[in-house]
């Protein structure tokens, strides 16, 4: 079914005269039919009003009128009173009622002395106040309570006849035709004066058009008069101006182009060359001119040529492109890039054909090279990859912080596939927490060029959770095209355990030898030098006489008791005593005590009680770690405040050695040999040790360590 859209556009003119008056007559039709249906819209609802204002305006004077009538019980004055209402416009009726609606008087005497019973009456009593009863097309009712001392005595009612509005609306339509056609007649005849003045000059230029187009382009458009058409006169003017300077250029652009170019009829004779074309390929305009491109084509090329230029003659295609080689005069080969595109009538009918010759034989031999080189490439990655592949340690490659690479032994150590890691997984997510900054840290500087290759140890955190020791080395390298990192890891965890039962030997036997030498300070020097002191004693007895020796061995004898303090102090702290009656925190402070001696350094020591002691080993660690850290502290830290903690967590001991001295940056400092013995003995007792330190914001040590349940004999 044709839309309102579809028939307009089938009755719309084509001339531009025709649409111009037809516009404007259609603008105000709808700019005048808008006027009238928004004044007969508001004149309705004016009338609407009016008469309902009428209405409770006659109904409220009715009822202060009827008042005085029904309290004095004067209906005969009451009926004078409504009588004189008879006259108001448009009234129906107007009636007095009782309460009980009983007729009291009426314009239409007759209703008197009856009872009104219709619905709308007797819901009148619902609401004691001014009120319209009903209302449509032929009249509006409305009543108005006759009150007294706040009592309803009566009802006073109007109709009023609401068909004079609609009169009056008719009248305003028909008015409102006859401005809307006077309005289309103006505007017509304005259209018409218009369109003959602006189509005259446009005829003009149209007449113009058509005999350049017949082949006069000497010939110009006249102006007009008009403003716009003189400015589209010359503009057309200017066009064709531009037009033959373009021609003109265009010629110069085929003479001069560094590109091959060619002019030839559709059975491929040439009819036109540029002076590129014929440098190309060695010949001159008239010897290429007795020629076709056939003679000059080489015959491995040919058949293609000719299949897509039979393909443009019967116009199944506008234009092909192709690689070719021609034979240039001396008898070398020339490669070239043709493009080849038919030139049309109006009817799609093919006129001729012009074609671009590129050289590209420099192209050509710079492929060949790179096809060379990149197959040379290729084999070298084969075999890169086959030693990779084959090699008994990890490779991989990362850029932009993931994985690019991964060999086989890389998978069975990570124990991800390389669907799971390659392109997705960051590098971050395989090393353990402490060692991430310090290799993420080492991957920046690489990146940046500060550093091209590194070797460290990590820990590497498997697909299953567990954590395994990996010797890296890392090197910078371009991967396609882009910056990457190549590394090889080895595997050394087991190595590692067996350096760490070699390191727990090594401490036991540390420990060993001085708990050794520290009983033989304590049970055998302390002796001697004790039973050297009762001689002396003895001596002193015996020259009692002598001021002088006395004295001598009254020194020797102070000087022996400050060497056995000094013993006692040594022997503690190469053995200290692992009894059970003495508690960990009785050593720990015994051991801050003489350790801080003259240090000032304020030290808060608390250690959990234990339902079950510690045993030796694990306190004996423990003690020498303090030991270790806390002379650390003393020379390095410049601390004022440490805080040392024994704690008991669910299945584990915490000590935690925190001190508000200058700080390191772990991920910088070197580890010494305090902190490799600190570590060695963490890892000896299969604890997990954490150094939290910054550069002023003091040192942390925190070691975890297992417990073990007690052993009981069967």
């Amino acid at each position: 079914m044709p839309t309102p859209v579809n028939i307009l556009r089938r009755i719309w003119p084509s001339k531009i005269r025709s649409q111009l008056i037809l516009g404007m007559a259609l603008v105000h039709l709808i700019l005048m039919s808008i006027f009238v249906a928004d004044l007969l819209k508001r004149q309705y609802s004016f009338l609407l009003r009016q008469s309902q204002d009428q209405a409770l305006g006659l109904a409220n004077d009715l009822a202060i009128n009827a008042n005085v009538y029904i309290t004095g019980n004067d209906f005969d004055g009451l009926e004078q009173v409504i009588q004189s209402y008879k006259d108001f416009p448009h009234l129906e009726y107007a009636m007095v009622l009782s309460p009980d609606n009983m007729v009291l008087a009426h314009t239409d005497a007759a209703y008197v002395g009856k009872a009104v019973a219709d619905s709308i009456s007797l819901g009148m009593g619902n609401q004691v106040r001014s009120h319209i009863l009903a209302r449509d097309n032929h009249v509006l009712d409305v009543a108005a309570p006759v009150i007294r001392n706040k009592t309803l005595i009566g009802w006073a009612r109007v109709a009023i006849n609401q068909e004079y509005i609609y009169g009056n609306l008719a009248a305003i339509v028909q008015n409102g035709i006859l401005y809307i056609l006077m309005a289309i007649l103006v505007g017509t005849i304005v259209a018409i004066l218009i369109g003959n003045r602006l189509t005259g000059g446009l005829y003009k230029l149209v007449t113009a058009s058509e005999k350049i187009r017949s082949g006069d382009r000497s010939l110009r458009a006249a102006r007009s008069g008009g403003f716009e058409l003189d400015l589209l006169a010359t503009a057309f003017n200017q066009m064709l101006d531009d037009i033959g300077s373009n021609e003109s250029l265009l010629k110069n652009a085929f003479d001069f182009s560094a590109i091959g170019m060619a002019i030839s009829t559709l059975e491929g004779r040439w009819t036109k060359l540029n002076r590129a074309l014929c440098r190309m390929l060695g010949y001159t305009e008239t010897e290429l001119l007795t020629m076709d491109f056939r003679r000059v084509t080489h015959p491995d090329d040919l058949q293609e040529n000719l299949s897509q230029f039979t393909q443009l003659q019967q116009g199944k295609i506008d234009r092909y492109r192709l690689n070719k080689r021609y034979f240039h005069k001396n008898g070398t080969l020339v490669w070239a890039h043709l493009t080849v595109s038919a030139v049309k009538d109006q009817q799609g009918n093919p006129l001729y054909v012009v074609a671009q010759v590129e050289d590209i034989s420099d192209i050509v031999e710079s492929q060949q090279a790179n096809k060379e080189a990149e197959m040379a490439l290729r084999d070298s990655e084969e075999k890169f990859r086959s030693l990779v592949e084959q090699s008994q340690v990890g490779v991989y490659i990362l850029q932009d912080e993931k994985f690019v690479y991964i060999n086989p032994v890389f998978e069975k150590q990570s124990g991800y596939s390389k669907e799971e890691i390659i392109g997705i997984a960051s590098f971050d997510m395989l090393i353990h927490e402490e060692d991430a900054p310090r290799v993420r840290r080492s991957y920046e500087q690489r990146m940046s060029g500060e550093r091209s290759t590194d070797r460290y140890i990590l820990r590497a955190i498997r697909r299953d959770g567990s954590i395994i020791f990996l010797e890296a080395i890392v090197s910078t390298i371009v991967y396609n095209n882009r910056p990457a990192s190549i590394g090889s890891v080895i595997d050394i965890t087991d190595r590692l355990e067996e350096e760490n039962r070699i390191n727990k030997a090594v401490i036991e036997a540390q420990d060993r030898e001085r708990m050794q030498i520290g009983m033989e300070l304590h049970d055998n020097v302390q002796q001697i030098m004790a039973g050297s002191v009762l001689t002396l004693d003895y001596i002193r007895s015996c020259y009692d006489d002598r001021e002088q020796a006395l004295q001598a061995l009254e020194n020797v004898r102070r000087y022996i008791n400050e060497g056995i303090i000094e013993l006692r102090r040594l022997s503690h702290q190469l053995a200290p005593d692992m009894r059970i009656s003495e508690s960990l925190a009785e050593k720990i402070h015994a051991l801050v005590q003489n350790m801080n001696a003259g240090s000032g350094i304020d030290v808060e020591v608390e250690v959990d009680d234990f339902d079950i002691p510690l045993d030796d080993e694990v306190q004996l660690a423990f003690y020498r770690i303090l030991q270790e850290q806390f002379t650390n502290i003393l020379k390095y830290a410049a601390a004022s405040r440490v805080s040392i903690r024994v704690k008991k967590r669910a299945g584990q001991i915490v000590l935690s050695i925190r001190d508000n001295g200058r700080g390191f940056d772990p991920a910088e400092k070197s580890a010494g040999i305090g902190l490799e013995n600190i570590r060695r003995r963490a890892t000896a007792m299969d604890g997990e040790l954490k150094i939290l330190s910054a550069a002023g914001a003091g040192c942390e040590i925190s070691l975890q360590v297992p417990t073990h349940p007690p052993i009981t004999a069967n």
